[in-house]
């Protein structure tokens, strides 16, 4: 079934949700006289902005209903990365591997996005299935989440041989240029990502095409990018998106080119902040976005929206922390919550903010 998608002419600014992720181990040492629970890295904020749209804190550890609301709202949700372990096995199976034993990092098991994640991904594809045209991206942890979610298991995902912490080109699926995220792009958009170390990974997990085809995944998911990991071992999937639904993913970090630019610490992506690299980059962010405007959700008004935005929160610079994975985050309290009021609202707005129903 085709889903509902409100006119072209009917949206010009979406609002799109970001969940937020478990507080990182090295923000929790940062920031540790602060009751700080989870984050959002700025980049993700930056990256969606710069593609025209609004963006919207989505909360976790919260329970059905508040998800079912808040997808009510906005017109699409982006799934971002993290340093989450999705339960006791994976921690005690990192805590056995080298990379840990090498280093001094102890790995934090908070997982509430996990649960958040699976809300948002059973909410989307229901109303996908409905007729709705519900867009959803994940980067990352969030592209994994999704596929576990696809998959019914953790089984989908397994751990890498090499943890990968570079910038790389992609390496195109004979079949990409079929996709919607490539449809109508010129070649020349392809060749130049194949080329150009844009795509930044910073993950020891990934998905392998055989796993892929062992929970029949492809069936309803177009696999656009792969990537190897040893010799002798399976492919893993870097690009994707679903044959179906407005629903796709990635497992590098396109926010990372134009907005983590780091400068305290060794910069391992350092080679995609060029500006071909950045053009490359945004492209996702225009395509995710894009299909973003097509839903006909709405808030009921100015004040609610303002209400909602992420605007009423200041990120923390902590970049010049040589710990830091980000240059800026915004960082919550558990109990956090949007704003009853915001002050100063124009009641009268020039553009529309979203489609009517």
């Amino acid at each position: 079934m085709a889903a509902r998608a409100a006119s072209d002419k009917s949206i010009c600014i979406p609002a799109v949700g970001i969940i937020c992720i478990d507080l990182a181990q090295t923000l929790g040492m940062i920031y540790e006289d602060q009751p700080c629970y989870s984050y959002i890295a700025a980049s993700y904020v930056k990256y969606l902005q710069s593609a025209g749209a609004l963006v919207v804190p989505i909360w976790i550890g919260r329970d059905r209903d508040y998800y079912e609301g808040i997808m009510n709202l906005v017109n699409g949700v982006l799934l971002p990365g993290g340093a989450v372990f999705l339960d006791e096995d994976e921690t005690k199976e990192f805590k056995e591997s080298k990379e840990f034993k090498e280093s001094k990092e102890q790995p934090r098991l908070t997982n509430d996005c996990v649960a958040a994640a699976q809300h948002i991904y059973e909410i989307a594809m229901r109303k996908n299935a409905a007729g709705e045209h519900f867009p959803l991206w994940g980067t990352c942890l969030g592209f994994q989440l999704m596929m576990i979610n696809a998959a019914r298991t953790k089984e989908v995902r397994t751990m890498c041989r090499k943890p990968r912490f570079e910038a790389l080109p992609l390496q195109l699926t004979h079949d990409f240029a079929e996709s919607q995220m490539f449809k109508g792009q010129p070649a020349e958009l392809a060749q130049q990502m194949t080329r150009e170390p844009f795509a930044c990974h910073q993950h020891r997990y990934g998905i392998p095409e055989t796993q892929l085809r062992r929970f029949k995944l492809h069936e309803d998911w177009h696999v656009l990018a792969t990537r190897d990991d040893e010799e002798d071992a399976p492919r893993f999937v870097t690009l994707i998106e679903h044959r179906k639904y407005p629903i796709a993913g990635a497992q590098f970090h396109p926010e990372k080119v134009a907005h983590e630019l780091l400068f305290a610490k060794p910069d391992t992506c350092q080679a995609s902040h060029t500006s071909s690299c950045i053009k490359l980059a945004q492209h996702f962010a225009d395509f995710f976005v894009n299909a973003c405007r097509r839903n006909a959700n709405r808030f009921a008004s100015p004040e609610q929206l303002a209400c909602h935005m992420i605007c009423n929160w200041k990120p923390v610079f902590c970049g010049k922390f040589a710990s830091s994975h980000w240059v800026e985050c915004y960082v919550f309290e558990q109990d956090v919550d949007y704003p009853k009021e915001v002050a100063n609202v124009t009641e009268k707005v020039q553009q529309p903010l979203a489609a009517s129903k």
